[in-house]
C-alpha cells in the first residue's frame, strides 16, 4: 500500500487538471454576426410607369429571391451589408440589373424601370386605303 502522503498530491493535480478542463469547455463559442441593412424598392413598366407584379428579384453576390407584390414592392429583410447587382426578371420584360451598396441597420430603396421586350411586341397593322 502507498503512503498516505503521496496520494494528496497526485489527487490535488488531478482535481486541478479536471477544473482546469471544465473551466476551459465553458467558454462560449464566438459566432459570426453579420451586419446587416435592408433592401426595397418599386418595379414599375418603362413606358406607362405602372406598376409591375410579379417581378422576381435575384443579387449578385447570390442571397435570397424575392418577387414583387401587386404594389410593384418588394423587400430584402435582412441583406448582409455589401455591394451588389439587383436583377430583375419578368417574362416579356428586358432583364435589368442595377448596381447598389447595403449599409449597415440602414434602408436602401431603389426604383427599377423594366421595358417590354421587342420579342413580345406585335408589328403594327396596316389600315390603310385599301381595306
Amino acid at each position: 500500500m502507498l503512503p498516505m502522503f503521496r496520494l494528496e498530491p497526485c489527487v490535488l493535480l488531478l482535481c486541478t487538471l479536471v477544473l482546469s478542463l471544465f473551466f476551459y469547455g465553458c467558454n462560449e463559442d464566438k459566432l459570426d454576426v453579420y451586419e446587416t441593412g435592408i433592401l426595397d424598392g418599386t418595379i414599375l413598366d418603362f413606358t406607362s410607369e405602372l406598376n409591375l407584379n410579379g417581378v422576381i428579384l435575384t443579387t449578385n453576390p447570390p442571397t435570397v429571391s424575392v418577387a414583387s407584390d401587386s404594389s410593384g414592392y418588394f423587400i430584402f429583410k435582412t441583406i448582409e451589408v455589401g455591394e451588389y447587382n439587383l436583377i430583375a426578371r419578368k417574362n416579356g420584360y428586358v432583364s435589368e440589373s442595377v448596381s447598389l451598396s447595403v449599409q449597415k441597420s440602414k434602408t436602401t430603396t431603389v426604383v427599377v424601370l423594366m421595358e417590354r421586350s421587342s420579342e413580345y411586341n406585335d408589328p403594327p397593322e396596316f389600315t390603310g386605303w385599301f381595306t
